[in-house]
């Protein structure tokens, strides 16, 4: 089926940061059920919410997110460019104890911008799953997504509970017979693609699927 609720992407971000806990409270706020947000680890193995590769965009270092500790990330001065409010990116762990007190739905996309090693990727998939069950985000109130096969197999394999979401962008993979190799291992309850890519030949296969499409 065709999803029509609103998902606040990366929060609601008009008056606060992205990917942060104000952006969650201002989505709360004005009316979302949903909010989409992006999940990194730092180098030592701490997941927390930042989109991009690097920092620059928010006058931040230019190393790449992914190979500084968590204690110097913790303590960025980072700059929001409409509010120009300073913040630095929350812990997830912080972000799902948050949400564990509302009744917001949670979209949690798992990023790698270098993609490593299936032992450190095990790590961090573990560590998610840790926090997930320490903070036991309803089941119907949480989603997680990922554009990398192996990380969403591999969260299959530690969350069997959980809703996984394919995120696709290109047009090659939105064609039926990609769609249906995608998903014949029912490791997918939904569908994550780009309005422009929605097709009707799209819908009218998820629908016939029973996959939800966001």
């Amino acid at each position: 089926m065709f999803n029509e609720t609103l998902i606040a992407h990366r929060g609601f971000t008009k008056h606060a940061p992205e990917n942060t806990i104000d952006a969650l409270r201002n989505a709360i706020d004005a009316g979302f059920s949903w909010a989409e947000v992006d999940v990194q680890w730092s180098a030592d193995g701490v997941p927390f919410l930042f989109h991009d590769r690097n920092f620059l965009r928010f006058a931040g270092p230019s190393d790449m997110a992914c190979h500084l500790p968590w204690q110097r990330i913790a303590t960025l001065s980072l700059c929001h460019a409409h509010s120009k409010l300073a913040f630095s990116p929350p812990a997830l762990e912080s972000v799902l104890a948050f949400v564990g007190q509302t009744e917001l739905g949670l979209n949690l996309e798992l990023k790698y911008h270098r993609v490593p090693d299936k032992t450190t990727m095990s790590k961090h998939l573990a560590s998610l799953q840790r926090l997930l069950h320490r903070f036991a985000i309803p089941q119907e109130r949480l989603l997680l997504t990922s554009f990398s096969k192996r990380m969403t197999s591999a969260m299959r394999a530690l969350t069997p509970w959980a809703r996984l979401g394919r995120l696709i962008s290109q047009h090659r993979d939105v064609q039926p017979a990609s769609l249906t190799r995608l998903f014949d291992s029912n490791a997918y309850s939904t569908l994550n693609i780009p309005a422009t890519l929605a097709k009707a030949k799209t819908i009218d296969w998820a629908r016939r699927n029973k996959v939800e499409v966001l």
